[in-house]
């Protein structure tokens, strides 16, 4: 399943999550659905790719409190979840 069928599977179970990105080896890939346009998807972006630098991070530091499960950020018009896989680190 591409990353387009995979996302819009998720957008489909949850009407409040607007957007899908999936990295992988430094490249993102994402799925955008806000019809009403209330996110700009280049504001979007610009909060997703804040989220390898800190998986990094919490890389670092996985000896002394264990492994990253998830990140979740919120600013005022749009909340971010990231979830580290072995391979990619999925954001909705």
């Amino acid at each position: 399943m591409n990353v387009a069928d995979s996302s819009a599977k998720i957008m489909s179970l949850e009407p409040k999550i607007k957007f899908v990105g999936i990295f992988e080896d430094g490249n993102t890939e994402s799925n955008f659905n806000d019809p009403d346009q209330t996110i700009d998807n280049n504001i979007a972006k610009l909060g997703f790719i804040q989220t390898p630098h800190i998986v990094q991070i919490g890389e670092r530091f996985s000896k002394e409190l264990g492994k990253l499960e998830y990140i979740a950020t919120e600013y005022e018009k749009l909340k971010l979840f990231d979830v580290p896989t072995q391979e990619k680190i999925i954001t909705f």
